[in-house]
């Protein structure tokens, strides 16, 4: 099955902070079923330097995961991660390069899967808005620590 994108990548403004979207057509692998086409939609702001917020939709129902960009990003180049997320590139006997990613403990996990280059060119777009070392700089420290003492995690 040939995996198909929708809108490779996207930047956006919303005032003020910027960010990027990267709406795709990822696959579910399942062991005893076909691949099953999701939409994923991957959303990068400044506003959340560390972070990727991952929505996952199939039919009416929508699931979100919020992972580490940099855990993404080291998972396009090798295997990267432990417990409840991990990501690594995959070159299928077809000659796709993919990437994949695990979301939940091994024993209950899903798979999916995603294209490597639009991936990997869109997580390149999300270190042009935030260069790698520099997302300290972005967090809103006084914000995120009156948010925490009001307890609204």
């Amino acid at each position: 099955m040939q995996m198909q994108n929708h809108i490779p990548c996207t930047i956006s403004q919303r005032d003020p902070h910027p960010f990027t979207v990267l709406d795709h057509v990822a696959r579910i692998l399942t062991p005893d079923r076909p691949p099953v086409e999701v939409g994923a939609l991957l959303e990068y702001s400044v506003e959340e330097p560390f972070a990727v917020v991952l929505e996952l939709h199939l039919g009416a129902s929508v699931t979100c995961w919020t992972l580490s960009r940099e855990l993404l990003a080291r998972g396009v180049r090798e295997h990267d991660g432990q417990g409840e997320v991990a990501a690594w590139p995959v070159m299928t006997p077809g000659g796709s390069h993919l990437v994949r990613l695990r979301l939940g403990p091994v024993e209950a996990c899903a798979v999916l899967e995603f294209e490597h280059q639009v991936l990997a060119s869109w997580l390149e777009s999300t270190f042009d808005l935030v260069p790698a070392g520099t997302e300290a700089r972005h967090v809103s420290w006084d914000e995120t620590i009156a948010r925490l003492l009001r307890a609204e995690c």
